[in-house]
């Protein structure tokens, strides 16, 4: 086992959490109001709002610059160029084309991200693989032979999560980009969830809909973190406990209109000290927020449990899996003494 496996009343429950990134100190949190459903769907429709304000003015210089005199906007918010008309297109893609690329990736700050060449170029399945949306929409503009450039919104990129260490959170990608396809007959075309799952839910989120339903935490207060991770900004340690009982509640996400998948409770004790009682990525959120007491997150499978998922438990990669757990404060010598046994 691992260094970081757990003791084996509590690996049969998955219990792990999951990690901020950064380096940021302890904080020292305050009570803060709680966040309604209101406030983050304005919240999200202002941002929204911002960005689509920014790709128009680019949108409008590219249209006089480029020398793509054909340009296109999706009803998804893509914006597109090209030098031959869209609907030249030789072929639309179907389910099974295996889409390679060469040129480039960039953030709207010409940031160069990625770079693919004729030696190696980059290749995904149209509709199957796990790309972000606008890749595919992309292809699909492009057909089986083109060239263009693209401007995708966050929402269609990575969105919330970004993509550490290379895509910030919230970032718009630029693509210039040549295309050919192929079919792969071999390609299995039963349907594929991904990170489409994560980004649907990212989607309701941005809407106001709160995954795990709103009664576990009443004031929360967003957590860094490559998942999407809060905690109760009301409740929390006056001083950094040494020792601590975790509870914890494991979820499988079913979509938007199914409540959550309870997958069991488990708890045990714990000291801040002792290695292999708590994964890093769980580790980490304690560390970078030592005083917290009630926290929730959710997040991609393959992110929490690593790319084969768990499928003992039934969880493969593609799915979303979501936690609650509940700290409380324990005498360190009855820790030390529960795991001398």
């Amino acid at each position: 086992m691992s260094r970081w496996s757990f003791s084996s009343h509590v690996a049969l429950l998955f219990a792990i959490g999951i990690g901020g990134l950064g380096c940021q100190a302890p904080n020292e949190s305050q009570p803060a109001a709680g966040v309604s459903q209101e406030d983050l769907i304005q919240f999200n429709r202002n941002k929204l709002v911002v960005e689509e304000a920014m790709l128009d003015s680019i949108s409008l210089q590219w249209s006089v610059m480029h020398k793509m005199t054909h340009d296109t906007i999706t009803p998804a918010g893509l914006r597109a160029w090209s030098e031959q008309p869209w609907e030249s297109r030789l072929r639309e893609l179907e389910v099974g084309d295996t889409v390679s690329w060469i040129g480039e990736m960039r953030l709207i700050d010409s940031t160069l991200v990625m770079e693919w060449t004729d030696e190696a170029p980059f290749q995904f399945i149209w509709n199957r693989s796990d790309w972000p949306r606008g890749f595919h929409e992309f292809a699909n503009l492009l057909g089986e032979v083109g060239e263009g450039e693209c401007l995708i919104p966050s929402h269609l990129g990575w969105g919330l999560s970004g993509w550490p260490p290379l895509i910030p959170q919230e970032a718009v990608l630029w693509l210039n980009i040549s295309q050919n396809a192929s079919n792969n007959a071999s390609v299995s075309l039963a349907p594929y969830s991904g990170r489409l799952q994560w980004n649907e839910m990212l989607n309701a989120f941005e809407l106001g809909h709160w995954p795990g339903g709103s009664d576990w935490i009443s004031h929360r207060q967003l957590a860094g973190s490559p998942c999407l991770a809060w905690f109760d900004a009301a409740d929390s340690f006056d001083t950094v406990p040494s020792a601590l009982n975790i509870e914890l509640r494991t979820f499988k996400w079913q979509g938007r209109e199914l409540a959550p998948l309870s997958l069991g409770l488990t708890a045990w004790e714990f000291s801040r000290q002792d290695e292999g009682q708590l994964l890093p990525v769980l580790q980490e959120l304690l560390q970078m927020y030592p005083k917290q007491k009630k926290w929730e997150c959710w997040c991609p499978v393959d992110l929490a449990f690593g790319q084969e998922g768990v499928p003992e438990a039934g969880m493969s990669p593609s799915e979303v899996v979501g936690f609650q757990w509940a700290l409380t404060e324990v005498e360190p010598l009855k820790t030390a003494a529960l795991i001398g046994r």
